[in-house]
């Protein structure tokens, strides 16, 4: 078994170890070789492959692995509270050691291949090339193609956190290509991991007795580690292949995106489907799925009636109302999905979002022009080309029109950058675009494109 951990892993430790010890400016000259040539850090750097072969085959005693795991978790503010003084939703993050963080990151990329193999075509984001794209422009085409479908957009309650451990190392070392992945995952996950909060990083329950002497994490896995989003995607992807089989035999489908998923297809199907994917996960999991996070729309049936929705609610945007019928749909892979009205406001919203960060960017490091345009490039253009790519044309076309901060990017004349209108840029292979229409691209043959295939 080390032998085989020693060809697969020790090769590649070393440049992802450099890459990230570079960004947090650690060591930078005996660990970047390409600028500081020394015999001495050649010899660091393979003595260190040697360790990293050792850790991945959790070959070392116990207790290192249980100082490894301990964590400072970050409260990133997934959503505002409506009341001032409301506790708002918050998304723990954890932040592990960076040589763990390096290490769990070569093991994913060499068995990116066999995560695709194994969990494809139903989870895309973990090992699929393009998944999510996937998942928006084949929904959306979906929709268009059955009229009487309902979309359901599914939402778990803290999915990384509250996951049984030893039921997901069981669900991975099921899986022959992924099994040899479960010893160092176990030798983490083990015993209970302390967690620090706060500036001062305190234990998470140290005024708690009965829990000071124990860690505080016994349950769950890191969110910020690429291997956790890897067992857990393997845990659930039984319930999730499930889904997909039921909603398929009505020409539906069931797609995830890590712990957000999509179910498509007819309403007196559908509804039904989910609430026993839902019991299955909790009974095998623990985990517990939060509908009053669901959103679920339709373009040709009036959810506003239907006896099958039961308490899951219709996607609209925030502060219009149901009964209007023009601001409806839901938001899949960071990308709208719904009515003209609603992709078009939330698109005009997406750009005040990035005006405002290049605005805030230039304002605060005052660069020079040309230092300016590098760093808007490279962090902000990003930002809403992303969506630009999943929406159709015409919804892009009023949030793409918002003055030089607000333009696309394309090649100059001459080879250089320049800033040019998004309305000229955006969108140009969109499946639902105008030139695939004029082309003759029926929504099946746009349906194949995208991966998905009604029955």
């Amino acid at each position: 078994m080390a032998e085989r951990n020693r060809s697969r892993y020790v090769a590649d430790v070393t440049p992802r170890l450099r890459s990230i010890m570079r960004w947090d400016c650690i060591h930078q000259s005996i660990l970047d070789k390409r600028e500081f040539s020394d015999v001495r850090a050649d010899r660091v750097m393979e003595a260190y492959d040697e360790h990293a072969t050792v850790f991945a085959g959790a070959q070392y005693p116990a207790w290192l692995y249980a100082a490894v795991a301990i964590s400072g978790v970050t409260p990133a503010v997934k959503a505002r509270p409506e009341e001032p003084d409301a506790v708002p939703d918050v998304r723990p993050i954890a932040g592990l050691e960076r040589e763990l963080v390096a290490i769990t990151h070569v093991l994913t990329e060499e068995v990116r291949e066999d995560i695709e193999a194994v969990l494809a075509p139903q989870q895309v984001a973990c090992g699929m090339s393009g998944g999510i794209s996937s998942v928006i422009h084949g929904a959306r085409t979906l929709l268009e193609l059955r009229k009487g479908f309902v979309a359901v957009k599914l939402d778990m309650t803290h999915g990384y956190g509250s996951i049984w451990r030893a039921a997901s190392l069981r669900r991975l070392a099921q899986q022959p290509r992924l099994a040899h992945l479960v010893p160092l995952l176990h030798a983490l996950g083990a015993s209970p991991s302390d967690v620090r909060v706060g500036r001062l990083r305190q234990r998470l329950f140290a005024q708690v007795a009965e829990r000071a002497q124990h860690g505080d994490m016994s349950e769950g896995w890191w969110q910020g580690l690429s291997l956790a989003s890897l067992v857990f995607c393997v845990a659930i992807h039984p319930e999730v292949v499930a889904l997909d089989a039921e909603l398929a035999e009505y020409g539906g489908a069931a797609r995830f995106i890590m712990d957000d998923g999509l179910a498509i297809g007819p309403p007196q199907i559908v509804f039904a489907a989910i609430e026993r994917f839902a019991r299955r996960l909790r009974a095998s999991l623990g985990l517990v799925m939060k509908p009053s996070a669901y959103g679920c729309y339709s373009m040709g049936h009036d959810l506003t009636v239907c006896p099958f929705r039961g308490d899951i609610p219709i996607g609209v945007l925030d502060g219009e109302m149901v009964t209007d019928g023009e601001y409806l749909g839901i938001v899949v892979g960071g990308a709208p999905i719904g009515t003209d009205g609603f992709m078009g406001e939330t698109m005009r919203a997406k750009g005040r979002e990035v005006v405002s960060c290049i605005e805030h960017t230039i304002q605060k490091l005052q660069p020079p022009p040309f230092y300016a345009w590098s760093v808007l490039y490279s962090h902000c253009a990003s930002l809403f080309d992303y969506c630009c790519r999943h929406v159709p044309c015409g919804a892009a076309r009023g949030s793409t029109a918002l003055g030089p901060t607000g333009c696309g990017t394309s090649r100059g004349a001459h080879g250089g950058r320049s800033l040019r209108s998004g309305c000229r840029i955006s969108s140009p292979s969109h499946p639902t675009s105008r030139r695939m229409r004029r082309r003759g691209c029926s929504p099946r043959e746009r349906l194949a494109r995208c991966r998905v295939s009604p029955r």
